[in-house]
């Protein structure tokens, strides 16, 4: 059975930095220098145990951070380690945009929800990252190879609900599943499980990134000390 992977990175890596903050068993483990095929087959050899299942294809959909100089170094090794190890077949970029907004001060309410300060609006301005992009390259890919018949099966790793159509499309013609990078699977991307359909739903959990990980050192791309 050929399997497609698809990798949202960002809803990724920061499902893993939720999982990370969680952890309460000391030093918090290597995660980040993530073999997202290691990790895919993990899943896989386990989900679809049986079937012969074997990781065809892996793509990874991202995008170049803007900002901070030493994110940007690191994030660049993990891109040419990925390259360059094989654990990827295709890296397909989205665009990182920083924009300047003015939005009014609030602190957090009791229940939560933002709580506007003072008896005027104060308006303070702020930088805001945003990460364009990787959802629609993935469901784009995703509806491709489906529809071209390069693949028996697929695995996407994201909890992001704006995948639901492309998904729901694909599962109506080959067994699909849905890995969430932090917390349950949303309800959205969730299959209906019938007797022998092959979907299925899984939640990741910090081990399975920490057991994951590519070597120290790859072609002499060495992994970002604080990673």
């Amino acid at each position: 059975m050929r399997v497609r992977v698809y990798v949202d990175g960002f809803n990724l890596y920061y499902g893993g930095k939720r999982l990370a903050a969680r952890h309460t068993g000391g030093k918090v483990p290597t995660w980040k220098w993530l073999d997202l095929r290691a990790l895919a087959s993990l899943i896989v050899e386990q989900r679809w145990m049986g079937r012969d299942a074997v990781i065809d294809h892996v793509t990874y959909c991202t995008a170049r951070v803007v900002g901070d100089p030493d994110n940007h170094a690191r994030q660049a090794a993990y891109l040419r380690a990925l390259a360059v190890s094989g654990t990827v077949d295709r890296i397909e970029f989205g665009l990182f945009k920083e924009r300047y907004r003015e939005l009014p001060r609030a602190t957090r309410g009791p229940d939560g929800g933002p709580v506007l300060a003072g008896r005027r609006l104060q308006m303070v301005g702020v930088s805001i990252r945003e990460e364009k992009g990787s959802d629609v390259n993935l469901a784009s890919h995703l509806l491709i190879d489906a529809l071209t018949g390069v693949m028996d099966a697929a695995v996407v790793i994201s909890n992001d609900s704006d995948l639901e159509f492309p998904v729901r499309e694909v599962r109506a013609r080959m067994p699909v599943g849905t890995v969430s990078p932090y917390g349950p699977v949303h309800g959205s991307l969730r299959p209906v499980m019938t007797p022998g359909c092959g979907h299925w739903f899984h939640q990741l959990d910090l081990a399975q990134l920490a057991a994951c990980q590519l070597p120290a050192e790859v072609v002499g791309i060495k992994r970002p000390r604080t990673w």
